[in-house]
């Protein structure tokens, strides 16, 4: 009499499995919703070793939410660190232009900027966000809303607490500052 075997699908094959099964999902997702599809390949691989890299930790019933928690979090993540690497590229072309200045002007940018910088770190999160995308990208509170799902209230109070942490900082009123 011979035994019926049941094949358990190895790690790798249920990894291919989910692979196959969500990967153009995501990237349509994410090309939809920030508009970069090269961007949004390159994202999905991201995901998609995060998950390998956590494989142990997640569950078959929750990988769905967690591919696209995890890409979109890895987008918005891409996007301020690009943001953040072209305002300093921006500001050294802009010191390299203005070295006509006085020494002691270019002291005291410096300090500020410094101590921006450390202000704007040590911000929660979420403020952090809401400024960077609406100071250093030149979003409008409703595209930050529509990017990180939020009311354009929740924006307009997240942006407000960032500025009044940063006027307490800094010791200067920001509402007009745009990088």
């Amino acid at each position: 009499m011979r035994e019926s075997r049941i094949d358990i699908p190895t790690i790798e094959q249920e990894y291919t499995s989910i692979f196959n099964k969500y990967s153009d999902a995501l990237c349509f997702y994410l090309y939809k919703r920030f508009g970069d599809y090269e961007k949004s390949q390159d994202i999905v691989q991201e995901t998609f070793i995060k998950l390998w890299n956590n494989r142990h930790n997640i569950s078959y019933k929750t990988v769905k939410g967690y591919l696209f928690v995890v890409a979109k979090n890895t987008f918005i993540n891409s996007i301020k660190s690009s943001n953040i690497r072209n305002h300093h590229k921006n500001y050294i072309a802009t010191q390299a232009l203005s070295s006509v200045e006085s020494p002691e002007y270019i002291m005291e940018e410096k300090e500020f900027l410094y101590t921006l910088k450390t202000a704007i770190a040590a911000l929660p999160e979420k403020q952090r966000v809401v400024f960077m995308m609406n100071r250093f990208e030149d979003k409008t509170y409703k595209q930050v809303a529509k990017v990180l799902e939020v009311s354009v209230k929740t924006v307009e109070k997240r942006m407000q607490s960032a500025l009044i942490a940063l006027a307490d900082s800094t010791g200067k009123n920001l509402k007009q500052y745009r990088a």
